[in-house]
């Protein structure tokens, strides 16, 4: 295995590791560290993807980045369905939120009520 091959491999473990780790972040809620994970993920991607093109792998090292590969997918789908669930959440909160808003404004207006009565039998 050549030295190029073995810092190709910690590429992909390192965007694996961040991978598992933005997991984390998503189930603790924490989502800037997620924002700030996700920008050092894309950083690794673009790196590994830039080695991948420069170096000529045996059957063996394709092997063992394409299993690699497999497991950050892997990851990253559960991921992303994580995300999507909290995005549809998110959105039925906000619908509730805004119509509570409407409901809310819509009875704080303050007027103040007509002096007199539907009928006014008064002559002038």
């Amino acid at each position: 295995m050549s030295k190029q091959f073995e810092q190709l491999e910690l590429l992909y473990k390192q965007i694996l590791y961040i991978s598992k780790e933005i997991k984390k972040y998503i189930d603790k809620t924490d989502y800037d560290e997620v924002l700030s994970q996700a920008n050092q993920k894309s950083q690794l991607v673009l790196r590994a993807n830039l080695a991948k093109k420069t170096i000529e792998l045996t059957a063996e090292e394709e092997n063992v980045i394409e299993n690699l590969r497999k497991q950050i997918l892997e990851n990253e789908e559960i991921n992303i369905k994580l995300m999507s669930k909290l995005r549809d959440s998110t959105i039925v909160e906000l619908k509730a939120l805004n119509n509570q808003t409407k409901l809310t404004n819509k009875y704080e207006q303050n007027e103040e009520p007509q002096e007199g009565t539907i009928c006014d039998y008064t002559s002038d």
